[in-house]
């Protein structure tokens, strides 16, 4: 198991665990004064973004293109072939 993979696991598990997070407090919304429903689910929100983000980013970099140079032949080589 690389790297990459396990760093996207354990983002995973976290995002479910952030999701789980904002199921219990919407389910128990009744028991908060409105503003603190929001600050609570204002940052569950920020932090499951953040993960989001982050697994977008360590994605990006593990399958992004690599730029070779470009190495030509030159074009009298190229016409004779």
């Amino acid at each position: 198991m690389n790297r990459t993979l396990s760093c996207v696991a354990v983002m995973t598990l976290l995002l479910a665990a952030v999701a789980i997070c904002i199921k219990q407090t919407i389910e128990s919304s009744g028991q908060f004064a409105n503003f603190v429903l929001a600050m609570l689910l204002s940052f569950e929100g920020i932090v499951a973004g953040a993960l989001i983000a982050s697994t977008a980013t360590l994605l990006r970099k593990r399958f992004a293109r690599q730029k070779k140079p470009v190495t030509r032949r030159p074009i009298a080589e190229a016409a004779r072939a």
